[in-house]
């Protein structure tokens, strides 16, 4: 029961946790009357907090290199949502001390307010699902499905969008011309996307990147589990001298499928943070 008032009397408390129990089912503290109040009567089961004294914290300290002697930080998220876990997100001190966010499944809808979405200090940028593919074709049907989309948050003032002219790919990327000028992208692969049919797309994008600029860092969430041997995305990245940097599982089921491919850059760490409210953890990269 949950009460307005009440009286708690203390006085024959014996098992553990009871006498917490019979306090906290008062809703505040000035409708709260205390009988026979004595600090040994409440008590919980010694084995339970020796447990929680040696698990670990699941949000752990930032670990790894001082981002702010490098030049340039992000995180890449599968945010599942960023309309249902903008709050989530934005309370989360690790996507603060960033210089770009990078989202996949954003789900975000023509009729959504962006403004909703943006966060201080940060440019907001976002390529919907139905405006990647083209309508036609095997595709036809991902540009009807809910759901997807990619976006970035930069926080870099010397960085713009780049408009890619390339179709069949849910993808968006940057262009950043200080300290050191290179291309970020962020793409998603649906798994319901023929790989093949995928990777013919993601090669036509790459050429158009690297008119542009050699350095280039593309990631997202490919949907291809790099935990497994075989990877034709992998491949077809590192045949266009591409280097893959996260090295174990990114999702709750203990699958690698969101990749960080880095070309002309040095990467110098690529961590990965647990999420509570999402099936991906995020990833920190520090170039």
């Amino acid at each position: 029961m949950s009460l307005d008032k009440a009286v708690v009397s203390l006085e024959k408390m014996f098992e553990y946790g009871q006498g917490y129990v019979g306090l906290s089912r008062v809703t505040s503290l000035s409708g709260l009357v205390v009988q026979a109040f004595h600090e040994d009567h409440i008590f919980c089961n010694s084995e339970i907090k020796e447990s929680l004294e040696s698990m670990l914290t699941f949000l752990q300290p930032p670990i790894g290199v001082d981002l702010k002697k490098h030049n340039t930080s992000l995180i890449l998220h599968n945010v599942q949502g960023l309309k249902q876990h903008y709050i989530d997100m934005k309370c989360n001190t690790d996507f603060h001390n960033v210089d770009f966010i990078c989202l996949t499944e954003t789900w975000l809808n023509e009729d959504d307010d962006i403004l909703n979405t943006l966060l201080d200090d940060f440019k907001f940028y976002h390529q919907p699902r139905y405006l990647s593919y083209s309508g036609s074709g095997v595709t036809s049907n991902l540009k009807e499905q809910s759901h997807g989309g990619v976006a970035m948050y930069t926080k870099n003032n010397f960085s713009s969008r780049l408009n890619v002219d390339v179709d069949n790919l849910e993808c968006i990327a940057i262009i950043v011309t200080k300290p050191v000028s290179f291309i970020i992208s962020v793409i998603y692969r649906p798994p319901t996307y023929n790989i093949k049919q995928f990777c013919e797309c993601l090669l036509i994008y790459l050429n158009k990147l690297h008119k542009i600029n050699t350095r280039c860092i593309v990631m997202g969430d490919f949907n291809e589990d790099l935990m497994k041997n075989h990877s034709q995305i992998k491949r077809l990245m590192y045949s266009n001298g591409y280097k893959q940097h996260v090295l174990e599982p990114t999702t709750e089921n203990g699958t690698l499928i969101d990749h960080v491919y880095s070309k002309g850059l040095d990467v110098i760490e690529a961590d990965v943070i647990p999420i509570y409210y999402s099936y991906h953890e995020a990833i920190r990269i520090t170039l």
